[in-house]
């Protein structure tokens, strides 16, 4: 909605209003020491809060806004983990695969004191 729309205008001058009401309503409050006056000042001024949200809400429709909460953000794609068939452990080599064809060569390891593994 374009702000200058006569919609938006009179929101607006009801809004100042509203606000000029208030500000009289709380000032007359507080110097009133009539109980009954001061009851009745408060439930005019409740309503002219009221009616100053409620301008907030018609100004909220008319710039096209939704309402809080009501749009779902757009849910984003969970990237999908492999699933392992079983758990990872460190697995040795055990001698009789060492001389499988289709192993590599494990990686030689060196004995205490430069000997070879094995070695007498």
């Amino acid at each position: 909605m374009p702000k200058d729309s006569k919609a938006w205008v009179q929101s607006l001058e009801l809004q100042a209003l509203a606000m000029k009401t208030a500000n009289t309503l709380s000032k007359d409050l507080q110097f009133t020491p009539d109980k009954e006056l001061r009851t009745k000042q408060a439930q005019a001024l409740a309503a002219v809060i009221r009616a100053y949200d409620t301008i907030e809400e018609r100004k909220r429709i008319l710039k096209g806004k939704p309402m809080p909460g009501s749009l779902r953000p757009e849910s984003k794609t969970k990237r999908k983990t492999q699933k392992h068939s079983a758990p990872l452990e460190i697995v040795e080599f055990k001698e009789e695969l060492r001389e499988s064809p289709l192993l590599p060569d494990p990686p030689k390891e060196e004995g205490v004191g430069g000997e070879q593994p094995g070695g007498v």
